[in-house]
């Protein structure tokens, strides 16, 4: 009985991850197949045909995406093929409001950060807002109330604080250990020195003295040969 049961969570769960996986799949081909032409929310078309991979829905879809994240609006199917893998694994994956809100964060920082001196750009060969409405209004109060520099240190502490939330990567941890990886990286290296040097020396050492270079001197020419050579002159 209980293997019964142990099999069916299984299934609800994989049945789970596979729906989120769909879901994350279908927003990315949306987002990627984006075409400016398509009829969305805020535009009309006089083209009957709808060039996104993911039909009228998915122009629609992806065009809200875009509109207010811009660029950032490829965290959304990232998120969810994140969620898939860990569900997929069985590993737990506990919904909580505030991961919610820290990946609404998230998504506000890097639309800012991407529509902080560029509002549109070229992606995929469509021109989409970089950081979307969201971003570039954020961006620009940010900068007309504190300034470039202080947007970007307001921005830059959002981004990593819903990356610690979300992820519970530390960056304290991280540099704590990068600074003694690279201490012990520089004392190998202080050693390998060290011990290269003291060979050398040992080499010196017992190498022999050099023997002193003998000279010799040059052969005396024949009387004979001196003779003939007068005559044949003469």
């Amino acid at each position: 009985m209980d293997q019964q049961i142990d099999k069916k969570e299984k299934l609800i769960i994989e049945m789970k991850g596979i729906g989120l996986g769909a879901m994350g799949l279908f927003l990315f081909i949306a987002l990627v197949s984006f075409n400016g032409s398509d009829l969305s929310f805020n535009s009309y078309s006089a083209v009957g045909e709808t060039h996104n991979l993911g039909g009228r829905f998915g122009a629609q879809l992806a065009d809200a995406c875009l509109q207010l994240f811009g660029l950032a609006a490829y965290g959304m199917p990232i998120a969810l093929f994140y969620i898939t893998y860990r569900i997929l694994r069985y590993k737990e994956v506990r919904w909580r409001s505030y991961k919610f809100a820290a990946f609404f964060i998230l998504l506000i920082a890097l639309s800012a950060l991407f529509a902080f001196n560029l509002e549109f750009t070229e992606f995929l060969g469509q021109r989409v807002q970089t950081g979307g409405w969201i971003g570039f209004k954020t961006a620009d109060f940010l900068k007309r109330a504190f300034g470039k520099l202080g947007a970007i240190l307001i921005l830059l502490p959002m981004l990593a604080g819903s990356i610690m939330v979300l992820s519970r990567f530390s960056f304290m941890l991280f540099a704590d250990w990068w600074l003694k990886s690279m201490k012990i990286k520089w004392e190998r290296h202080r050693q390998r020195k060290a011990l290269n040097r003291e060979i050398l020396d040992k080499e010196n050492k017992l190498a022999p003295a050099g023997s002193p270079v003998i000279k010799t001197a040059p052969a005396p020419m024949r009387a004979g040969a001196g003779g003939e050579k007068g005559k044949e002159t003469g």
